[in-house]
């Protein structure tokens, strides 16, 4: 498997299809591949909405600032290259960008990789 993307503004962005326990709501949803946040995938209450997530319960989390907080969370499947990896999606606050973690990244088995100076990002399988 190789995926490639580009690089704007130092954040490799990707589009993967969401979906919630309804996968006719699923969508594809563009978002960034952040490497600093170690949860599965990261968004806003209204796109979650809209892809039929529907939230299990709540976990603490620590905020880019240090903060703990508590963000809802609800299950879902990220599905690309005939792929399905479920994970809990964080639900943020509205606006928010959707965040790719490193979760995500572990139990799909992918590597990152990043081309700065040609801005493409490369997401392979482990060996």
């Amino acid at each position: 498997m190789n995926l490639t993307g580009q690089i704007r503004g130092n954040q490799p962005l990707i589009s993967l299809r969401i979906e919630g326990d309804a996968a006719s709501l699923g969508d594809d949803i563009d978002g960034i591949i952040d490497t600093g946040f170690d949860g599965f995938i990261c968004m806003d209450a209204e796109r979650a909405f809209q892809i039929g997530l529907t939230p299990v319960g709540t976990i603490d989390v620590m905020l880019a600032d240090a903060t703990i907080g508590e963000m809802a969370a609800a299950t879902c499947h990220i599905v690309f290259d005939d792929r399905t990896v479920e994970g809990n999606a964080l639900i943020g606050n509205a606006g928010s960008l959707v965040l790719y973690g490193m979760d995500f990244l572990k139990r799909a088995g992918l590597r990152l990789t990043v081309d700065t100076a040609r801005q493409i990002w490369t997401l392979t399988d482990e060996p």
